[in-house]
């Protein structure tokens, strides 16, 4: 069992939790939760969009430092912070970061880790905490969206990246 939690692909396959199995057969549904570092590596969204491996590592390092940042000052506990990185993760693997802002799902994600793990803050707050982060070279900028109604600091926010309505549950493997 350690040896799969530590990345041991030597029983790459079928894996064994609890009374399930989980193979490489399994449709792609977003019902599997286990991937090889192959799967992941070669069947990725970004990298048929023309993104390199070592870039993606990059972008994936920095949405999970910005979680983290985030997560901090929102001050939710790190359980809930994991949550959000394991939305990214999973939204990533079916979406490529060539067509997604990665700041902004991660915002989303953050916001919805929150609900789920019943550790919720107000998305009014969500984007102001990561507008800051995203803009912290210029101090003048969180003055300036405070100033703005509720409304159009949500419409800025979110304009700039992908139609998060329109994302499925199964892109984050909920059903």
């Amino acid at each position: 069992m350690a040896g799969l939690l530590l990345g041991d692909i030597s029983n790459q396959g079928a894996h064994p939790v609890g009374s399930q199995r989980y193979s490489e057969e399994m449709p792609e549904d977003g019902s599997r939760w286990y991937f090889s570092r192959k799967e992941i590596e070669e069947n990725s969204p970004s990298q048929t969009d023309g993104i390199d491996l070592k870039k993606e590592t990059y972008l994936r390092k920095s949405y999970c430092t910005f979680l983290q940042d985030l997560g901090m000052r929102l001050k939710v506990p790190q359980v809930t912070i994991a949550t959000a990185i394991i939305f990214c993760h999973r939204f990533f693997l079916r979406q490529s970061h060539a067509k997604n802002d990665r700041r902004t799902i991660a915002t989303v994600c953050m916001f919805l880790a929150g609900k789920v793990e019943e550790t919720p803050r107000p998305l009014k707050d969500v984007i102001l905490v990561s507008y800051e982060i995203i803009n912290k070279k210029d101090p003048t900028a969180v003055q300036r969206i405070k100033q703005k109604p509720t409304n159009e600091v949500l419409v800025q926010q979110m304009s700039n990246g992908p139609k998060v309505g329109r994302c499925k549950p199964e892109e984050i493997g909920e059903k």
